[in-house]
């Protein structure tokens, strides 16, 4: 059967399918334009709607010719004539094709980055993004920026020089809140914090700027419990630091108490004995004992004798009262010396921690003391800290003295000049030595005899002798 012999209905449902497909057609070779693809699609589409135009015009030239009976065009006499089959076979096909010809530009447009694409992304960003020319001029913005504007300003986003001078100025609405730590940072009324800024971009020689606004909400909080954290460490440190100063304070009362309970005893005791030493005498110590007693005990020179043991026991006793006072009063001045120490430390805003006892020979001290000097200077000009360290080790052989502090360490090696100069002079007259270790962290070590000829040590003991020896540091 020919296809112009259906009936009118079937050749009216293929006119308007076809219609249909030419219209698709047109949309399609539009849209690959605009998505700028190859030159090939571009050729396919646009044969595709050609050949669609060229169809609808022979499928609608059979309704008139089979109608009034006129000529009409070749392609209408073709199709007129051709088979039924034939001619809606060929709309099927055609159909699908533009089916198959919509899928592919849909997948590319899904692949390909466009300016709708952008706008639909930056949409749905949960920041505020504007770029606008270099006059203030919006060019592209976001929901959110828009949103901010209005809720901060009151106004519409439609000069970006005049919201960003708005926002530096603080001219906003009631109830947003500055903050003070950042240039243009606020508090919305809803407590969300908002950090805007600007930067200047360069795009195909031109020039753009971008105004953006961050949720800095949880950073905020954050540094605000870091900041009361630190605070509270702050105080408990500082509180442990006056505990120890307490501590250590109360240690040295205690021991100094115990010595001047000790030596009051041992000079009650030695009170006594020289009493009795002075009022005994040979007369009164022959009264005293019976006849019998003195026959049996008493020779001649008896007393005597017992006056030369008890002079003996004397002798050390006085020498030990003496000795001790001698060491009270260094304590003393090894406790004054540090306290003037610590003074003058602080004016450099350097700590001084000291483990261990100062030496007692003052000699020792004043190079301890100058070193501490020079390594207190260095730790707040060079090394930028606030701590300084100082360990002594007091052995029968030598004092060792350790300096470090809590700052940067050194890059290289140091150069003795100045006062580490000096320091080393000072050390060596004294017959100590001195080394300085750089890396990884700064130490000073000073070595010095302990007794040398110039030391004097007691014994505790009671026993009056006194020992000096003569050691080189190790």
């Amino acid at each position: 059967m020919e296809y112009g012999m259906l009936s009118g209905k079937i050749q009216t449902f293929a006119g308007i399918v076809q219609m249909l497909l030419v219209t698709a057609s047109a949309w399609m070779f539009v849209r690959a334009c605009s998505l700028r693809l190859s030159k090939k699609i571009l050729a396919f589409t646009f044969l595709f709607l050609s050949v669609q135009i060229l169809f609808l015009q022979a499928v609608s030239d059979v309704t008139v010719v089979m109608t009034t009976g006129k000529k009409g065009t070749p392609l209408a006499r073709v199709a007129g004539h051709g088979p039924a089959g034939l001619v809606l076979s060929v709309l099927a096909v055609s159909v699908l094709t533009g089916i198959f010809q919509w899928l592919f530009l849909y997948k590319k447009s899904r692949d390909m980055i466009t300016t709708r694409s952008i706008k639909e992304s930056i949409d749905l960003l949960p920041d505020g993004v504007c770029f606008s020319t270099d006059r203030g001029m919006p060019i592209l913005m976001n929901s959110r920026m828009r949103q901010l504007c209005t809720e901060f300003t009151g106004e519409g986003l439609m000069d970006t020089e005049k919201f960003w001078r708005d926002l530096r100025n603080g001219n906003v609405r009631k109830g947003i809140r500055p903050l003070k730590q950042r240039e243009a940072a606020f508090i919305d009324t809803n407590g969300q914090v908002w950090d805007f800024r600007r930067s200047r971009l360069s795009y195909g020689g031109e020039k753009v700027t971008e105004i953006s606004a961050v949720n800095i909400t949880t950073q905020y909080h954050l540094h605000k419990e870091l900041v009361a954290r630190y605070e509270r460490l702050n105080d408990v440190n500082s509180r442990l630091h006056h505990f120890s100063e307490e501590v250590e304070k109360v240690t040295r009362e205690k021991e100094i108490l115990a010595a001047k309970i000790k030596l009051h005893d041992e000079i009650g005791r030695s009170l006594l004995i020289l009493r009795s030493y002075l009022t005994e005498t040979p007369e009164k110590s022959a009264q005293t004992e019976t006849p019998e007693k003195s026959a049996q005990t008493e020779t001649p020179g008896k007393c005597t004798q017992t006056k030369k043991r008890d002079r003996s026991r004397l002798l050390p006793l006085w020498q030990y009262i003496v000795t001790s006072m001698q060491e009270g009063t260094i304590l003393k001045e090894r406790e004054d010396s540090l306290l003037l120490l610590k003074k003058e430390a602080a004016d450099f805003n350097v700590d001084i921690f000291l483990e261990g006892l100062l030496p007692a020979n003052p000699s020792v001290r004043n190079v301890i003391f100058a070193a501490v000097r020079e390594c207190a200077g260095n730790t707040a000009k060079h090394a930028r800290g606030d701590r300084l360290f100082i360990t002594i080790h007091d052995t029968e052989e030598n004092t060792e003295v350790f300096i470090t502090n809590n700052g940067n360490a050194p890059g290289g090696s140091i150069h003795e000049t100045g006062g580490l100069k000096n320091l080393r002079k000072m050390v060596e007259e004294r017959g100590g030595s001195m080394q300085i270790k750089s890396s990884p962290v700064f130490v000073l070590h000073l070595c010095f005899p302990e007794r040398d000829g110039n030391t004097e040590k007691s014994e505790s003991e009671g026993t009056g002798t006194y020992e000096i020896q003569s050691n080189d540091c190790g």
